[in-house]
């Protein structure tokens, strides 16, 4: 107590505190203390043996010294890392998937891409369930123009989300300039209610102009968030992020680009590096698993436009079984436009089998990219709901194996098996780099991603050698192995490898 009264008395009040934090004896009273950790902070570079101790759901002492708590686990030279910050992620719009994501290490899964709205509506339904990591959604473009141009409500729900693709009259028709306004008047009151950003699936919609892609930066410029965006998918790759490149350099409006690692990856790192010296405002994000998933639907999968780029039926996975034809591809379309499928591409390179394209993504990871999962909703084996509190996961849930495996993918393969990137790099590109993306719109962002004190405690402890990815396209119901310890707001949520069904520590991030 001298220690601490002698720091308060000759130091400003905010340093004495810290330095409290971490004198002898600062743990009396810490809720949970994580003993003996090779903590890892990618912020600061911090890379050694501490305890840290956790009160209020807040990193309240890293220290060198022994800290005392209600419960203290020595978890012996393990890591003790920021919890994962997933920018792009459908799989966490039910419990189960943040359950599941927790396992790859996620605290905190955010539905940036696609949005939803009414963002009241989608903010309290999660909370009404609970959600066992923090959840974020931005404001929905395409759920705006479906609602104008489709005459189909949205509810907030992704059940919702799926009824609304099956709409006509809004992919591929032009907006008026009217039409534009009310769908703008419908993003902005999202964002009015606190939505994270703009998600904008310019890809699902060909008929949007040049001009629509314009007006909905300027808004978000004026509103000063992040729109993230899934580009054109049927021009090439270039136009598509020239097009949003472009908007961003005119109106000064953030751009995040989401699987841009799907693209050109080495013409558009330059591209990138590029516009950012022109002034343009731009992130973007690695998906460190192969192949995509996407709503049947989608334009770009569409007979005509999938044969013209390249594309077989046989790519396209339909719960558990590939297509044998265009034919069918068109009926399945018709039949059940809101099936989610998997897009695995046979005998095109990987990065398990190629190593430029794997060098390629090591390299991105070594950046200031993010990664993201763009993990996709559990469902049964007919795409059928589950329910709310299923657990553990069934061993047939469908839906694309990087929902459960696509962070501990990179620790695996990339850091540990490949060793192209360090630990610490896969650290900062899964957890800071993402809170970078969003923190200086939403404030709550530059409390996670980082272990310091006065930080969330977000925290993920495992030993690298062990964590395991097991999901495949075949079985993706395979969850990852190896996260010993995942704490969120102060909540263990998985303790000694096992998840506590009773735990819904999820808070929400809002603007």
């Amino acid at each position: 107590m001298l220690w601490n009264s002698l720091l308060r008395r000759l130091l400003p009040a905010s340093l004495a505190l810290a330095l409290a934090a971490c004198a002898p004896g600062a743990g009396d009273g810490f809720d949970l203390v994580l003993a003996n950790g090779r903590v890892m902070d990618p912020e600061s570079g911090l890379d050694a043996t501490r305890n840290v101790g956790i009160k209020d759901g807040k990193i309240a002492a890293i220290s060198e010294d022994r800290l005392t708590g209600a419960r203290v686990i020595d978890v012996g030279g393990r890591v003790i890392a920021p919890g994962f910050i997933d920018l792009h992620s459908h799989g966490h719009n039910a419990l189960i998937g943040g359950r599941v994501q927790a396992f790859d290490g996620v605290t905190t899964s955010l539905e940036a891409e696609a949005g939803q709205l009414p963002i009241d509506a989608a903010y309290q339904r999660a909370a009404e369930e609970g959600r066992a990591i923090n959840y974020g959604f931005t404001a929905s473009w395409l759920a705006a123009r479906i609602a104008v141009m489709g005459g189909v409500e949205p509810d907030g729900s992704f059940d919702g989300f799926k009824k609304l693709l099956a709409a006509p009259g809004w992919a591929d028709v032009e907006a008026t300039d009217e039409q534009v306004d009310q769908i703008l008047e419908r993003v902005d009151a999202g964002l009015a209610q606190g939505a994270i950003g703009v998600g904008f699936l310019l890809g699902y919609a060909a008929g949007t102009t040049n001009e629509e892609v314009r007006r909905v930066s300027e808004l978000a410029a004026e509103r000063e968030v992040v729109t993230f965006v899934h580009t054109r998918s049927t021009v090439p790759a270039d136009s598509a992020n020239e097009e949003v490149i472009a908007a961003a350099r005119a109106t000064g409006a953030r751009w995040h680009l989401c699987h841009a690692s799907a693209s050109d990856r080495r013409q558009l790192v330059q591209r990138l590096i590029q516009a950012r010296s022109e002034g343009a405002k731009m992130t973007a994000e690695v998906v460190t698993s192969n192949g995509g998933s996407t709503f049947i639907d989608a334009v770009f999968l569409r007979p005509e436009n999938w044969e013209r780029a390249g594309g077989r039926p046989d790519w396209i996975i339909y719960y558990g079984r590939r297509l044998g034809s265009f034919e069918e591809l068109g009926r399945v379309q018709h039949d059940d436009p809101s099936a989610m499928v998997v897009i695995d591409p046979l005998g095109r390179p990987t990065d398990d089998t190629d190593p430029e394209r794997r060098a390629m993504v090591a390299d991105l990871i070594k950046s200031d990219w993010a990664i993201a999962s763009d993990a996709m909703p559990w469902t049964d084996s007919t795409g059928g709901p589950l329910p709310v509190e299923t657990w553990p996961l069934p061993e047939t849930a469908w839906a694309h194996a990087r929902s459960a495996s696509n962070f501990t993918r990179a620790i695996q393969k990339y850091a540990m098996e490949w060793q192209l990137v360090s630990l610490m790099d896969v650290i900062r590109a899964a957890a800071l780099n993402p809170a970078l993306v969003l923190e200086e719109t939403v404030p709550q962002l530059r409390n996670k991603g980082r272990v310091k004190l006065g930080a969330d405690a977000d925290l993920i402890v495992f030993d690298p050698a062990q964590v395991r990815f097991n999901a495949t396209q075949e079985r993706p119901a395979q969850i990852s192995t190896g996260m010993e310890y995942v704490v969120v707001n102060g909540t263990l949520l998985i303790d000694q490898g096992r998840l506590d069904p009773t735990a819904h520590p999820g808070q929400p991030i809002r603007r």
